[in-house]
């Protein structure tokens, strides 16, 4: 000890204080920082002459009074905050600050970081929520159902374009690695757009050839595209931000940029698995809310990840079953098609293959990082997104 060499028994106690037991509760404080960073653009005051004019591009010479201050902030700004204001998981911000940690970089320099990536989120489900036509969003009416749709799409928009105003908030580097960041941005958000396309267009044609063959390999094949494009590039592109600020080689940033994507997709995965239930944790259900409909993409008849599986899982009289219920785009089709879906396998395989993702890509990153705390969390960020776990609702109760 110090200078004096020492022979003898050590113990370890690890007290209870200085364990995480709940990584959700953990990562949703990140919520809070992200919160107080948008405020520079959402800020709850409808005359704040200065938020509304950085987030709308009227601060340059448009002279606006008072009450056209107001008219503006209820239709751009008071649509994104009904969200932002109600949190999610808020997983996503935790990870721009997150890789910051893993590369020993201070993250309370690029804390804007975390608001970039909350705001590109809560944007975008606000657009997906009227493109699917989805009544409620974290327990709460969709915006659109409030603000209606029109207003929606406006300010759904303007949330993707915050990301210049922000990212000017944090220490700047060189102008060929600004560029580069500004372009990748803008790569991921048009690569988002395309798996949302996807999405839309819907898998049906790949999955009528699915069952009648009961080869899945090309419907899923289709499905892992739209989810690595519409939700695994953005995640990666949050993680490959904070990476590239963080002073990571191009070794780290690769295997960085592997891992969160993976992520991103396995969360897909099993966000496709917790449609089944509607998407609650224990302490939601307990107090009776539901954060989405039960079924809700069975009920529109798309064609899931789980559906996908179930098609070579399932032998040819209920492949077909499946296919019926979902044509029946309706309460009874859900409860049909979930039921064959829970008895083939299908979930147990949804989850083997995202863990098998994320497990792939953290043996590939693992021995780029040095052994802290932070590394500890980012990878059991992995198992989060690829095993959550929900209480089922009964089934019969949620789809009757």
């Amino acid at each position: 000890m110090g200078t004096t060499p020492v022979v003898g028994t050590a113990f370890l106690q690890t007290l209870p204080t200085n364990t995480i037991g709940d990584i959700e509760h953990y990562m949703r404080r990140t919520h809070d920082i992200a919160r107080a960073e948008a405020a520079v653009l959402y800020s709850t005051d409808a005359t704040d002459q200065a938020a509304l004019g950085l987030l709308t591009g009227t601060s340059g010479g448009t002279d606006l009074d008072t009450a056209a201050r107001i008219r503006l902030h209820q239709a751009v700004a008071a649509p994104v905050l009904h969200l932002l204001d109600n949190p999610g998981r808020s997983w996503r911000p935790y990870v721009a600050a997150a890789v910051l940690c893993l590369l020993g970089a201070d993250p309370e320099r690029y804390r804007p970081l975390t608001a970039v990536t909350e705001l590109l989120h809560v944007s975008a489900l606000v657009i997906d929520d009227i493109q699917d036509n989805s009544p409620t969003r974290r327990g709460r009416p969709s915006v659109h159902e409030i603000f209606g749709t029109a207003p929606a799409i406006t300010a759904g928009t303007l949330g993707y374009y915050t990301f210049d105003a922000l990212i000017q908030r944090v220490p700047q580097a060189d102008a060929a690695t600004m560029l580069r960041i500004y372009r990748l941005y803008l790569r991921d958000l048009r690569a988002a757009h395309a798996g949302q396309a996807l999405d839309l267009a819907g898998h049906h044609t790949a999955f009528d050839q699915a069952v009648a063959t009961g080869d899945a390999r090309p419907l899923l094949d289709q499905i892992r595209t739209a989810h690595r494009l519409k939700t695994g590039m953005l995640v990666r592109s949050t993680a490959e931000v904070s990476a590239i600020l963080g002073g990571a080689d191009e070794t780290q940033l690769d295997a960085i940029c592997a891992y969160f994507e993976a992520v991103g997709i396995a969360y897909q995965i099993t966000d496709d698995v917790f449609d089944l239930y509607g998407q609650c944790t224990p302490d939601e259900h307990q107090q009776g809310i539901t954060t989405r409909s039960p079924a809700e993409d069975l009920r529109n008849g798309e064609v899931t990840y789980p559906v996908a599986h179930a098609t070579r899982l399932l032998d040819t009289t209920d492949r077909q079953r499946l296919r019926d219920a979902l044509r029946q785009r309706s309460g009874t089709g859900a409860l049909q098609a979930s039921d064959l879906l829970m008895r083939c396998g299908a979930v147990d395989a949804c989850t083997a293959e995202a863990r098998e993702l994320v497990d792939t890509t953290w043996d590939a990153l693992a021995p780029l990082l040095p052994p802290t705390p932070h590394k500890a969390m980012v990878r059991a960020l992995g198992w989060y997104a690829a095993q959550r776990e929900t209480d089922h609702i009964p089934r019969t109760a949620a789809l009757g």
